[in-house]
């Protein structure tokens, strides 16, 4: 059976050079999916009078415009086999991201941490992070500075516990896989290998089925610091994408790991692609 592969994807710009360098990876990432590119802004508006509004609107509205089309114009001159597109819309960006991910059926989001500022907690609370823990959709995080387009060694961390639909929520990691055929880093943190054997378990017949014929090795890791650790297996074994699974949890492990889904993003040197159980 053919699996799900990315068709649409969408990438928030603010015209920032972080932005720009996300939109850039992102139609690089279009080129060999074959798929198609939505950049999106939006807009607001000062606070006036309702006579002025409307004017102020307009204007704002057309500058906005010209500016989305210069972008436009310079992305597709680089990647003239993609087919790209521009999305304007005034409100709130985050609300018309999950209205934008729904009206277009968007396969993945990426975008760019550090945006119109040098703080990226500010940026990863207004946008990203909401992005991330509450619009219902694949998102591949940029990170400032990065600039490889390589992807040649996958660390994907895990508890090897997946629900019966894992293929569907995973389908943008091996979509990937099938692509750039990386070599896959299957890490569990804190934990043994069942019974110290060398017999693959359920959950690792699970996957190794899953990534085919892709190469790939199960790693068991015991470490106080989780985010630390997979950050120094991600530089030791060179890894161009670090890959992490959201999950529906109780209150208080939902603030947890979105705390632990947070710091990975913020503070990772490499992409990020944080994939949503279901």
């Amino acid at each position: 059976m053919t699996r799900p592969v990315i068709q649409k994807i969408l990438v928030p710009v603010d015209y920032s050079p972080t932005a720009k360098r996300a939109a850039q990876m992102a139609a690089s990432l279009a080129k060999e999916l074959g798929a198609e590119l939505f950049l999106f802004h939006s807009f607001g508006l000062p606070v006036v009078g309702i006579a002025e509004s409307i004017v102020i609107a307009d204007d704002i509205k057309h500058n906005e415009g010209k500016k989305l089309n210069r972008y436009l114009t310079e992305l597709k001159s680089e990647y003239a086999d993609v087919k790209i597109h521009g999305i304007l819309e005034f409100g709130t960006a985050v609300d018309w991201i999950q209205r934008t991910v729904d009206d277009k059926k968007i396969d993945l989001i990426v975008m760019g941490t550090k945006g119109n500022t040098d703080s990226a907690n500010a940026v990863l609370g207004s946008v990203a992070s909401h992005v991330i823990n509450t619009v219902k959709c694949p998102v591949l995080v940029i990170p400032k500075g990065h600039r490889s387009y390589n992807i040649s060694e996958v660390v994907f961390a895990s508890d090897f516990h997946f629900t019966n639909n894992v293929a569907s929520y995973l389908s943008p990691l091996l979509t990937l896989v099938d692509v750039f055929q990386p070599y896959v880093h299957l890490v569990h943190f804190n934990a043994q290998r069942p019974s110290g054997s060398h017999i693959k378990n359920i959950e690792e017949l699970k996957l190794t089925g899953l990534l085919k014929d892709s190469k790939h090795t199960f790693h068991y890791v015991e470490a106080v610091n989780t985010e630390e650790a997979l950050f120094e297996f991600a530089e030791k074994h060179h890894c161009d994408l670090l890959v992490a699974v959201t999950r529906h949890y109780s209150m208080w492990e939902r603030i947890f790991h979105r705390s632990l889904t947070k710091k990975l993003v913020l503070h990772s040197e490499i992409p990020v692609l944080i994939l949503h159980e279901y």
